[in-house]
């Protein structure tokens, strides 16, 4: 560890001169985040309808980019009606500072068929949440 940490200051005082040391690191891969703080779900009466869902996340640390909220995919409709969602983002390179930070992801599903009653937003552990449609909405 120590070494690793020698060797990148000694790379980052040579200003680039004989390569980047650092890059042999594979760059960070996005990953499921662990805590959905709240999930809103609203109905664009439009032709066709439109569903929109926002997700707030917490992140471990600050600085997570590419945040995307991933759609489920079905062979057959769920016998439960909700649609599965998983909020995926990459994290950070180098050092971070850790205090936990927070992110926003949507997704607008448009034409999205009559058998959605509700969504499940999938993190990691206990961070999964689910929201329903109300009957008045569709």
């Amino acid at each position: 560890m120590r070494r690793g940490i020698v060797m990148a200051l000694w790379g980052s005082l040579l200003g680039g001169i004989g390569g980047d040391i650092m890059s042999q690191e594979p760059s960070p891969q996005p990953r499921l985040l662990t805590e959905i703080i709240d999930v809103k779900l609203a109905v664009r009466e439009k032709a066709p309808p439109e569903l929109e869902v926002t997700v707030r996340a917490q992140t471990p640390t600050p600085g997570f980019t590419d945040v995307r909220l991933l759609r489920g995919v079905y062979r057959t409709p769920p016998k439960d009606g909700i649609q599965d969602y998983f909020l995926l983002a990459t994290p950070p390179e180098g050092i971070v500072i850790q205090v936990l930070g927070k992110t926003t992801a949507q997704d607008v599903w448009s034409d999205f068929p009559p058998w959605v009653k509700g969504v499940r937003i999938h993190g990691i552990g206990s961070g999964v949440k689910v929201k329903m449609l109300r009957e008045a909405t569709r």
